[in-house]
Formats: C-alpha cells, sequence, structure tokens
C-alpha cells in the first residue's frame, strides 16, 4: 500500500512534531515493510491551496490514501497503522483546541448538546459531521469521487459564520454518502501544540505555595508538600 503523508503548514515546524514523523515513520516501516509511506510538505499562507495541491500530487503518484497531519500535532507512532484497520474512507484522532478561555475539541456532530464531540474517556469508533484534519486518514477514493474544490474556506449566509477547509471537506464529503469517523481511543494519545505563558505563579504552584498553585489550578486540587531546597538541589 502506498500512503502519502501530507503536512500543510506555514513558515516553521515544531521540532516536537518532526520527531513524531520520524518516529511514525520508523515503527511502520519495522511492522509493515511492504508499505510505501511518501512524506510531503507543503508550506504556504493558505492552507487549503497547500492542501489542494498535496492532494492533486497524491493522487498524481498513484496513492490509496492520504494520513494528513498538521505540524502542531503530538501522536503515537501507530497512528497509521491504527488508522488503516479500521478500514474506513475518513477516520480521524480528536484533539483539544488551543483556547483555554474556551476549551473544547476539534469534532463536531449536530446530535450533541454543545455539538461538538468530548472524547476525553471514550472509546471505540463514532460516526459524526465533520472533524479537524490534524490527524485524519482519507481513502482516495474519495477525493476521486468528489468534485473540486476539495478545500476551501466555508461561508453560512444564514449566522454570517465561516467554517475551515476541513469542516468544508467533511460536509461535501457528508453529501456524497462518505462518513466521518472519529478514534476515541486514538484521540487520548493525541495532542495539540500551542504557546504557554510560563510565569512566577507556575515557578510558586509547582514548588508547593499556597498563592502560586490557587493561581495556577483553583481549588481543584491541594498543594503539594513545599520541597525542601539545599544547595545540591539548586
Amino acid at each position: 500500500m502506498k500512503i502519502a503523508v501530507c503536512i500543510p503548514c506555514g513558515d516553521l515546524l515544531h521540532s516536537r512534531f518532526m520527531i513524531r514523523v520520524c518516529a511514525l515513520q520508523r515503527w511502520h516501516r519495522e511492522h509493515f515493510p511492504g508499505d510505501c509511506l511518501d512524506i510531503r510538505i507543503a508550506a504556504g499562507t493558505l492552507i487549503e491551496t497547500s492542501r489542494n495541491t498535496l492532494a492533486n500530487n497524491a493522487l498524481a503518484e498513484g496513492a490509496d490514501a492520504i494520513l494528513w497531519l498538521d505540524s502542531d500535532m503530538v501522536f503515537p507512532p501507530d497512528l497509521l497503522a491504527r488508522l488503516l484497520a479500521h478500514d474506513k474512507d475518513i477516520i480521524a484522532a480528536n484533539y483539544s483546541t488551543r483556547r483555554q478561555e474556551d476549551i473544547g475539541t476539534v469534532a463536531f456532530d449536530r446530535s450533541t448538546t454543545d455539538g461538538w464531540v468530548n472524547s476525553f474517556g471514550k472509546t471505540g469508533l463514532q460516526k459524526i459531521n465533520s472533524i479537524g484534519m490534524g490527524a485524519m486518514l482519507v481513502r482516495m477514493d474519495v477525493l476521486r469521487k468528489m468534485p473540486k474544490p476539495w478545500f476551501i474556506i466555508g461561508y453560512n449566509p444564514s449566522n454570517d459564520f465561516y467554517v475551515g477547509e476541513d469542516i468544508y471537506f467533511c460536509n461535501k464529503a457528508a453529501q456524497l454518502g462518505f462518513d466521518v469517523w472519529v478514534d476515541h481511543d486514538l484521540s487520548q494519545e493525541t495532542g495539540h501544540l500551542g504557546l504557554f505563558e510560563y510565569t512566577m505563579e507556575i515557578v510558586g504552584a509547582a514548588h508547593g505555595t499556597k498563592e502560586g498553585w490557587e493561581i495556577a489550578y483553583g481549588d481543584q486540587r491541594p498543594p503539594p508538600e513545599a520541597p525542601e531546597m539545599g544547595l545540591e538541589q539548586i
């Protein structure tokens, strides 16, 4: 089987992401030596342009499937093998958003109360409406049967709301009869890299001061015992 590992990105790639890509490639080569992994990166300002370019190249080179990976993701080395094993046309891992003030996930289903799907503590597969493409496997039959454009920024005039190219793709695939699935087990092992501001309050929390702990964590957990800091520990 030939799998195109497609990575749309901006100017930079997270080192932690690239470490995971290398681990995935090494793991898959060791366990499935007959498979061919073609890793491709498209850098650009417009992610929808990068996705369309990568998909066109994968089709032209005879790939059987695309593993989409965003450049701010971390995942286990057997991610690809586990997604392939489900034998679904579109299947992905769920992951957290990066907004601490309004945290959620990138998976959506209209049957849920909030509209989004929480994978925390869940197992198995679930059919959903749409999901972000940070860690998604797509069989090439989906692209062959889907008229272009595959990826654009969508717009809903009824509520003046824009949707990303990944949600647009899932909605278009559903219109053609393709189901979208999320792997909850894999989602527990998938992370979304972002920025975090490290402050003295965090240092205080780490070393057991009540004030620092309350600022960093609130009242959810009691502060640990403050460690004794000798010169040999500094």
